[in-house]
């Protein structure tokens, strides 16, 4: 069986192996990582309304880090290193910004 490979679909380093059809992350050649200091509610299923926000968009998270708030035991503090190009950090920012146990976002 003869398969051939459509040029336009860009397989991800994510671990699913999910080809990811998000025009900003294939055709950016000027991706440059930055990092996101994430207030988030402390509360059952934060983070992973939070990462499936970058999973069911392309993007990729490099690193992640999650820690409670000495001064206010109800919110965490996620410090996560993702890549893209200026409309792609854009664009995470205002998605996170609109989720609800997002308290705020801030660009590091």
């Amino acid at each position: 069986m003869n398969q051939s490979i459509n040029p336009t679909v860009h397989q991800s380093n994510n671990l699913t192996g999910h080809a990811s059809m998000n025009p900003a992350v294939c055709q950016s050649n000027d991706n440059t990582s930055f990092t996101l200091s994430i207030l988030v509610a402390n509360r059952a299923g934060a983070l992973s309304r939070i990462t499936s926000l970058f999973s069911r968009r392309g993007f990729n998270i490099d690193t992640l880090n999650v820690g409670p708030m000495a001064e206010d035991p109800t919110l965490s503090r996620l410090i996560m290193t993702s890549s893209g190009d200026e409309a792609t950090k854009n664009q995470i920012i205002k998605q996170l910004d609109k989720l609800f146990d997002v308290v705020d976002v801030k660009l590091i």
